[in-house]
């Protein structure tokens, strides 16, 4: 897909955006996004016939115009009334962050949103140039009886106590479908803004970049922009065997949950600035942003029952040869922490790894095992992104999934890419993590969100007739739904599709003429999706209309008095060798002759 994310016409139309893309199917498409009343409305028409290249509709591609859209007419999409703001997207101080961070483009923004735990949270955040409503509510990542542990000179372990929830998920308001995970950390908040297709932006306090930063002041950058890491995994390791827990039914009838334990060394806990309250933030921070991406690709959430940090040397690990490390971690907990109830364990270490390596996992698959640990350098590449993305790799590794057999721009590529998406991977990433998480009975069911609501096929009405070649399709919204599946077939059993949309959020689409051809039945269904699984197909399941003015049922009934008899017969007599706008040219020829005639003879006396 292209898209084209600037004013069409000239400027003319600020709430109207120009893109183009091909679908399987029978066609290639133009289209625009427009503003209006209901939201995003998305038209398109025909381009060329038999095409057969395919791509995914993404409203990230053109992400202006759903922003744009923010600020139209409608008034119900429309974010509160902004004073001016600076965005700061250039100068020293952009440039230090954006090579701390190691990403192309960033703004630095001031923003109003002081640190709250526990209680509901809502602030407005700039995303390409609009300010945007971003609503949370605090969202636990640690689970029921989570103990926080701090090992001390003397080797003991000692409970600190956890404080208040500092997680958050929700979504921007002007937005339909879009997650955000945030956390605050000691420096403010930060977190992600996954986009319906799956597109990120991500949200930093300054003061991760640079030192002496005015509190306040927050870094926005794309997740397109960020620069892939030069350091790489050093997971080799086969297929874990079945250990407990091995392979059997593991349905959760929704979503999993994974109980993943976390421990830090002392030098993480120094990089966090010597505090234990600090370290654990971090890492729930990191847990919840990897929950929105392992939620919204394969329903997986991780929740903590423990977090250890190591406050004093001597700690279980010494070596920088991360195999080794990974076994000193391994050993630790299998021999002194068989108290912690968990199904994962995740290290994370601040020590510079021997070599290349910043992340390793000790084997392929081995949740609910005896083999389920892995260990992050987690900051050794600069954004949160990059935290993230190296977290959701070796965990990643854990639920079943290899490397990437070729370069890809993928979480599961052998070289960390920060792009926090699991898609773009051969072999599936997303395959190979759902079969294992399948087959683990040591998992939790999550609790389920409610299905999509029902709603219906407004228009055009199941069975019309006399629609153009380009109608509006159009239908209710459903409630809970975050986006929706629309798909049109000249085949009820949409074998071969004009167009499949998957993650629409509008609920009308536009199609300029000569999208459907003439006399033709068209079928088309709605699917609404809630985004964890939950699907309701709208009312009816398949509704069609005929496009162009039906033919007759009976050609023959020239009078159209609802049979065939002698009238007839006379008016194709008195236009017999017509050539020309023949009214009883019933074989649709061009002229009224014989074949005419015999076609009338042999509908003689029928009733239509």
């Amino acid at each position: 897909m292209y898209a084209a994310p600037v004013p069409a016409g000239g400027g003319r139309r600020p709430n109207s955006w120009a893109f183009g893309a091909s679908w399987t199917g029978h066609r290639r498409f133009r289209g625009r996004y427009t503003c209006t009343a209901r939201g995003l409305l998305v038209s398109l028409h025909p381009m060329g016939t038999d095409m057969h290249a395919s791509a995914r509709f993404t409203f990230a591609a053109a992400l202006a115009a759903v922003v744009g859209c923010a600020g139209a007419a409608s008034a119900q999409l429309a974010p509160t009334p902004q004073p001016q703001r600076p965005i700061i997207t250039t100068g020293k101080l952009v440039e230090d962050a954006k090579a701390k961070l190691r990403v192309n483009d960033l703004a630095i923004v001031s923003l109003d949103v002081a640190p709250a735990f526990g209680v509901p949270l809502a602030f407005e955040m700039p995303i390409e140039g609009q300010w945007m409503n971003v609503r949370l509510q605090p969202h636990d990542v640690r689970s029921e009886g989570f103990r926080l542990l701090a090992q001390i000179a003397d080797g003991s372990l000692v409970e600190v106590e956890p404080g208040p929830v500092n997680t958050f998920q929700g979504d921007i308001a002007e937005i339909p479908g879009s997650r955000v995970g945030m956390g605050f950390v000691e420096t403010g908040l930060q977190g992600v803004v996954v986009m319906p297709d799956g597109s990120t932006y991500w949200l930093e306090p300054l003061a991760e970049a640079v030192q002496n930063a005015v509190p306040g002041q927050y870094i926005v950058y794309r997740g397109t922009d960020v620069v892939p890491s030069e350091g790489s995994c050093g997971t080799t390791a086969l297929p874990a065997g079945d250990e407990p827990g091995g392979p059997e039914t593991g349905d959760c009838g929704g979503f999993c949950v994974a109980q993943l334990a976390c421990d830090a060394d002392v030098e993480y806990y120094i990089s966090r600035g010597s505090s234990v309250i600090n370290v654990q933030n971090r890492i729930t921070s990191i847990t919840n942003a990897n929950n929105t991406l392992y939620l919204n690709q394969v329903l997986i959430q991780h929740s903590l029952p423990a977090i250890i940090v190591r406050t004093a040397e001597p700690d279980p690990y010494t070596s920088t040869n991360p195999s080794t490390l990974l076994n000193q971690f391994r050993t630790e907990w299998l021999n002194n922490q068989g108290s912690i109830t968990r199904d994962v364990a995740e290290l994370f270490t601040a020590k510079n790894l021997d070599g290349s390596t910043i992340g390793i996992a000790f084997t392929i698959g081995g949740i609910c095992t005896t083999s389920a640990y892995c260990l992050v350098q987690s900051d050794c590449c600069g954004s949160f992104a990059c935290a993230t993305d190296l977290s959701a790799h070796e965990l990643g590794h854990l639920w079943g999934a290899s490397h990437c057999s070729a370069q890809s721009n993928s979480t599961m590529n052998s070289g960390l890419m920060c792009v926090n998406n699991f898609n773009n991977c051969s072999p599936s990433s997303i395959t190979s993590i759902t079969n294992h998480r399948n087959s683990r009975t040591c998992l939790t069911p999550g609790t389920p969100q409610p299905p999509p609501g029902p709603f219906n096929l407004v228009s055009p009405p199941d069975g019309a007739t006399g629609v153009s070649t380009g109608p509006l399709l159009d239908w209710d919204a459903s409630l809970n739904a975050v986006s929706y599946q629309l798909t049109a077939d000249d085949d009820p059993a949409f074998g071969s599709p004009y167009f499949n949309f998957n993650a629409l959020t509008a609920t009308q689409l536009q199609c300029q003429p000569n999208t459907f051809p003439d006399q033709t039945t068209v079928y088309w269904r709605v699917i609404a999706s809630n985004g964890n699984g939950g699907f309701t197909t709208g009312t009816p399941a398949v509704s069609s209309f005929f496009v162009g003015t039906p033919p007759p049922l009976c050609p023959e009934d020239l009078d159209g008095d609802g049979d065939v008899d002698s009238t007839d017969l006379n008016l194709l007599l008195t236009e017999f060798g017509c050539t020309s706008n023949c009214g009883a040219d019933i074989d649709g020829d061009g002229d009224v002759d014989s074949t005419d005639l015999n076609l009338l003879l042999v509908a003689f006396g029928e009733t239509c």
